[in-house]
């Protein structure tokens, strides 16, 4: 999947927001030669400032989410932000489309997670090694097999919001690594759907159903509390307007 071209959500002297899109990672990875959020922010201010110093990473987001994203532009910014995210002190709101609806209508997924040694770059849950993980979750909207979720994770893990929700059994729409589909496609919520002849049917989404929204934060500078939001991509908006159309969840009449 073609990544599409990121936006900038917020910019000053001391740091960047970008709305990253899905298919772009964070940084560039080891194995291969593409494009990556920081690549893109860097070739941004060299446009403007061919001495301009390489923008500094203080978190991350997986390769298939799209969302805000932050970049330190001078030193103290990297300094504050770096400690806020490792203070816990930034809090993040993400979207998550999941399979199966939740009976409750809100709670906190805590976990033991470590490295799976079995397979590179992902996460599993532990019992005595790893370290702990703690999500809050609320459930946002309902639908008949599925349900969209507001996630706010208080710790970094990696990949800690897909194993949580896997490990409750309520797996991302989309997410092959840990028990969610390879696509959504509108034939899996459509009665009597009919494929066009002669064509392939396209996914309305096809690449982790998650998002991140909302990143809330103290300014390095001034202080000042900063809230930088990126409204859902295409794909995401996409899938739940077929969600709502096609799988509302029917309310019970008394008997």
């Amino acid at each position: 999947m073609k990544a599409r071209k990121p936006n900038i959500l917020h910019r000053d002297e001391h740091f960047l927001a970008l709305d990253k899109p899905a298919g772009l990672a964070s940084v560039r990875e080891r194995w291969t030669d593409n494009d990556s959020a920081l690549v893109v922010v860097w070739s941004l201010l060299r446009a403007e400032d061919p001495d301009a110093r390489k923008p500094r990473v203080v978190h991350r987001l997986d390769k298939e989410t799209s969302g805000v994203i932050l970049f330190a532009t001078s030193l103290v910014a990297a300094r504050s932000l770096s400690r806020q995210f490792r203070e816990r002190e930034v809090e993040k709101t993400y979207l998550a489309l999941v399979r199966g609806t939740p009976p409750e209508e809100r709670g906190t997924i805590d976990l033991v997670l470590r490295e799976d040694p079995y397979h590179a770059g992902r996460s599993v849950v532990g019992r005595k090694r790893g370290k702990p993980s703690s999500t809050d979750w609320e459930r946002t909207e309902t639908f008949a097999g599925y349900a969209l979720l507001t996630m706010r994770p208080k710790t970094g893990r990696m990949h800690q919001i897909r194993v949580s929700l896997a490990h409750e059994g309520y797996p991302l729409v989309v997410d092959p690594a840990y028990a969610g589909g390879r696509a959504l496609f509108l034939s899996e919520l459509k009665r009597n759907y009919k494929k066009k002849k002669g064509k392939e049917e396209r996914p309305l989404i096809e690449r982790v159903s998650l998002h991140a929204a909302v990143i809330a934060f103290r300014h390095p500078v001034t202080g000042e509390r900063i809230e930088i939001e990126a409204a859902p991509p295409k794909d995401f908006t996409l899938a739940l307007k077929y969600l709502r159309r096609y799988r509302p969840l029917k309310e019970r009449r008394a008997p």
